[in-house]
């Protein structure tokens, strides 16, 4: 069995080693970049050929999002998982609007890396505990903005 190519951007270097690390300790996925801004990530998707994005939001030149619309205009079945220190909900829907399968924060445990990849890889949607909540929180607001009736997220979503 073929491993899945995983690419990884960030603008941070010690953050994108460690994230590469902890990928190639997984079993089936095979890191085949690091870039460290999106225009990067573009340039070099066609020659990466990656099965799996993982990608910061917050990076120098083209940001997560922006560079989240434009992969989704060219690989739309490529699952992308947002990994951030940014944990607000404009940038948890922006970047799921835009296609991003899944948001894992910096800052969460170590082995849920591994639990993210996993379930956007078998189609599901990711989200980390502390975004959920954020989008929990962020649906709970608007619904009283508008004077409509919160129904809340299953335990799923």
């Amino acid at each position: 069995m073929s491993s899945i190519r995983v690419v990884i951007a960030d603008g941070d270097p010690l953050a994108a080693e460690g994230v590469a690390e902890r990928v190639r300790s997984l079993d089936g996925l095979e890191v085949v970049g690091i870039v460290d801004n999106g225009r990067a990530l573009l340039e070099r998707m066609a020659d990466l050929d990656p099965g799996l994005v993982i990608m910061e939001v917050s990076m120098p030149g083209m940001d997560g999002i922006d560079t989240m619309r434009a992969i989704h205009r060219i690989r739309p079945d490529l699952p992308v998982l947002a990994f951030s220190t940014l944990c607000s909900i404009e940038y948890i829907n922006s970047m799921r609007t835009e296609g991003a399968a899944g948001y894992l924060l910096k800052h969460g445990p170590a082995d849920e890396l591994g639990k993210a990849i996993t379930t956007i890889l078998s189609g599901q949607e990711y989200l980390s505990e502390e975004a959920a909540r954020e989008v929990e929180r962020g649906y709970r607001f608007t619904s009283k903005e508008l004077g409509g009736e919160y129904i809340g997220l299953t335990e799923r979503e």
